[in-house]
């Protein structure tokens, strides 16, 4: 808001000076077409004295006012500007981060995944060779005890017949003759495939 000062005010009565003169000098009553060439004098004068002090004076201050103010708006807009252009570098710069971050998510899962699944097929590789050893040895034990069974069952068999033949023949084998028909019986049974 322009203030007004103390010029300004001083020269409002000369300002009114003409139309004061006019109303005492009867221009009522006169003709309103009749110049009157001293009081438009004295109006252009004043007005001439009351613009130079509104351009010298008071303009200048106006305009000084408006070129801080268009100077200040200038300053902020290229501030704004340049907020703008931190702030959109800072956001590629995080995108760029989380699109990295992700990469290394991405990768330390995939890399996870792999160990996880190695480790599986080891588990797995390691259980089937156990399971194999198992079966292996199993079936030595089975085969030993197979083999164990029919040596007993070759032995009582052996005896049996040696018992049964001594009836028959009714006479006593002895330990080298008995031992001996268990190895021939034994022979015998093991080509037949028994």
């Amino acid at each position: 808001m322009i203030k007004p000062n103390r010029t300004a005010w001083m020269a409002l009565p000369a300002l009114l000076t003409p139309v004061t003169a006019m109303a005492a000098e009867g221009g009522a009553e006169g003709d309103p077409m009749k110049l009157y060439y001293m009081e438009m004098l004295w109006t252009t004068l004043l007005f001439l004295i009351f613009a130079a002090i509104l351009g010298f004076v008071v303009w200048p201050k106006i305009l000084g006012a408006l070129q801080s103010r268009e100077q200040k708006l200038e300053g902020d807009l290229v501030g704004a500007e340049k907020a703008r252009a931190e702030a959109d570098e800072a956001l590629a710069t995080y995108k760029a981060q989380i699109a990295e971050a992700q990469k290394e998510a991405q990768s330390v899962v995939a890399e996870a995944r792999k160990s996880a699944e190695q480790a599986a097929a080891k588990i797995k590789a390691d259980t089937e060779a156990e399971i194999a050893q198992m079966k292996e040895r199993a079936q030595a034990e089975i085969a030993s005890a197979k083999d164990a069974a029919l040596s007993e069952v070759y032995a009582q068999t052996a005896e049996l017949s040696t018992q049964i033949a001594g009836r028959i023949l009714q006479r006593e084998i002895n330990a080298a003759d008995q031992q001996q028909l268990v190895s021939d019986s034994l022979a015998e049974l093991t080509q037949a495939g028994v």
